[in-house]
């Protein structure tokens, strides 16, 4: 696994994600190669923000109370959240305060490893990383300019995103649609993710325990493994679409009311990923 490399020029990094309770059903990338025109158009720039956070972590809830305000108040469905519980300050205590419930992942565990995360509160926006400071991550108190930066950038593909629930069983059948509104590389990947919003569980606030805080946008697993399906094996053409299909499985620990499924395109390449377009649907809305 490449870790951060803080030489190599920005939009950078190695993507990361673990396959859990997945029976995937292979639709064909399909090329629409060729085109002219190029840049975002009237295509909304959406971007990721990985928050990296934990139940222990004192200043947790108000990193995690702006961000989502930045969400609600001004960009709505143009930013997309997924709070990864990692680190010592999301490990349960053996007993008393904080022992209640472990919401870390080995997804989350690796992502935290692989993107170099010490401490918590901070976040990876779109796997752009503070050259300022030379690390893949951004402290809390530059989120909202970071974010704001990404998103006068125009944007660099398509994604749409659907979703339907089957109680009988538990399926989560998804459907993505992408094109690419500029050349892409021969490492194009789609990842697909599982969070859950509204988890009630224990959380430290400025040195206070609340026994029922209520947890956002939990990342919970992913769908199509640890780095995702690969696009194409040729450099991607201006126009390029495709269309991929999945079968997930909920497990049963995740509430289908509050489970949202996010999926994105990034290069993945040696030392540099870029996220280049997300999406995020209500599986339940």
């Amino acid at each position: 696994m490449n870790r951060f490399i803080p030489f190599i020029s920005i939009g950078l990094l190695s993507v990361l994600f673990f396959q859990t309770g997945c029976d995937q059903v292979d639709a064909p990338f399909t090329q629409n190669g060729g085109g002219g025109g190029g840049g975002g158009g009237d295509v909304k720039r959406t971007i990721l923000v990985e928050e990296f956070t934990g139940f222990k972590c004192k200043n947790c809830p108000d990193a995690s109370k702006a961000l989502h305000n930045l969400k609600k108040n001004t960009y709505n469905d143009q930013l997309v959240i997924v709070a990864v519980h990692a680190g010592t300050l999301a490990q349960p205590n053996i007993a008393g305060n904080y022992s209640s419930a472990d919401y870390r992942t080995t997804e989350g565990t690796q992502l935290a490893a692989d993107f170099l995360i010490d401490f918590v509160p901070v976040a990876l926006i779109n796997r752009v990383p503070d050259v300022g400071s030379s690390t893949p991550f951004y402290s809390k108190e530059i989120w909202a300019s970071v974010i704001a930066a990404e998103l006068e950038k125009p944007a660099e593909a398509e994604v749409e995103l659907s979703a339907t629930y089957n109680a009988s069983n538990r399926n989560v059948s998804i459907t993505v649609d992408g094109k690419f509104l500029t050349e892409g590389t021969d490492q194009e990947y789609l990842s697909v993710y599982v969070i859950e919003d509204g988890v009630v569980g224990e959380q430290d606030s400025n040195g206070v325990h609340i026994e029922h805080y209520d947890h956002k946008s939990m990342f919970r697993g992913s769908v199509n493994g640890l780095y995702g399906d690969r696009i194409s094996t040729t450099v991607v053409p201006l126009d390029y679409t495709f269309t991929k299909n999945y079968t997930y499985t909920l497990p049963s620990v995740i509430d289908p009311a509050k489970c949202h499924i996010v999926a994105f395109i990034h290069r993945k390449d040696v030392g540099i990923s870029t996220v280049r377009q997300a999406d995020e649907v209500i599986l339940l809305p």
